[in-house]
């Protein structure tokens, strides 16, 4: 059920790294979004027991996974990284941790059941199955970083959340799983969230397109004749230069009316 809050995590931050705007309509869908699929998940599992250690693990978890794809975005958004970019940057430090606690943690305990046919003995035995999960975590954070890319951090969490309502469609449509009223009120509320939050976000980009359409369309377009090019003034004649001022000769041309004298 905690789950179910990541969309509202994901939201703080990113209204805290300046890339969106806490607006009432936004919180609203938001809202709705986190408390339907809770209630329903609340209904089918019943009230879950508190624990304080896991209480704490769960906002670790979901701050960390919600601080990853806001500062995704924000490569994508401040330095321009590509996806294949982003991924080399991000994936080289967190193998490095992943390393680093999994040898303290881990390593002794793996070593120590290689003995009894355990621990690393697993992976002598089939490596390629040991080589396969590695490339297909890959793979995810591919499709998870192409994803934000193509949105945004916020609706792939909210999509993420939204998903839950897929799953739940498809185990009753093909497998016949029993789901109550109650369920059925959660995840539609949820649904009509996830609609009102598609709305919010198309709608500066058809806002833009209506006023640049508008705008063509209360302009008028008057013809504009097409320009005729100057003409040029004509060459003096020799009854404008009687009937107009005394024209000079040139000299070469006085010479030679003297040469035929």
């Amino acid at each position: 059920m905690y789950e179910a809050f990541t969309p509202a995590i994901t939201l703080a931050l990113c209204v805290a790294a300046g890339l969106e705007r806490a607006s009432p309509p936004l919180l609203v869908a938001i809202s709705m979004i986190v408390g339907g699929t809770a209630g329903a998940v609340l209904v089918e599992s019943g009230a879950p027991s508190f624990r304080l250690v896991g209480f704490a693990a769960f906002m670790t978890s979901s701050l960390t996974e919600a601080a990853r794809v806001v500062g995704a975005e924000l490569l994508r958004d401040g330095a321009k990284y590509n996806t294949a970019e982003s991924l080399v940057y991000i994936g080289g430090p967190t193998a490095a941790l992943l390393l680093v606690i999994a040898a303290v943690v881990e390593w002794p305990q793996a070593a120590a059941a290689a003995a009894y046919g355990r621990g690393f003995a697993l992976a002598a035995r089939d490596p390629m199955t040991f080589i396969t999960a590695p490339l297909v975590s890959a793979l995810v954070n591919m499709s998870c970083f192409f994803a934000i890319n193509a949105t945004s951090s916020l609706t792939f969490k909210v999509a993420g959340c939204v998903k839950n309502v897929a799953v739940v469609a498809y185990g009753v449509v093909a497998h016949g799983e029993a789901i109550t009223v109650l369920q059925v009120a959660g995840y539609a509320v949820s649904v009509v969230g996830f609609t009102i939050y598609s709305q919010l976000k198309l709608a500066p980009t058809t806002k833009r397109t209506t006023a640049t359409v508008n705008g063509n369309g209360n302009r008028k377009q008057t013809a504009t004749p097409p320009r005729v090019a100057a003409a040029s003034p004509p060459p003096p004649t020799a009854a404008a230069s009687g009937s107009g001022g005394h024209q000079h000769p040139h000299p070469h041309q006085h010479r030679r009316t003297k040469k035929a004298a």
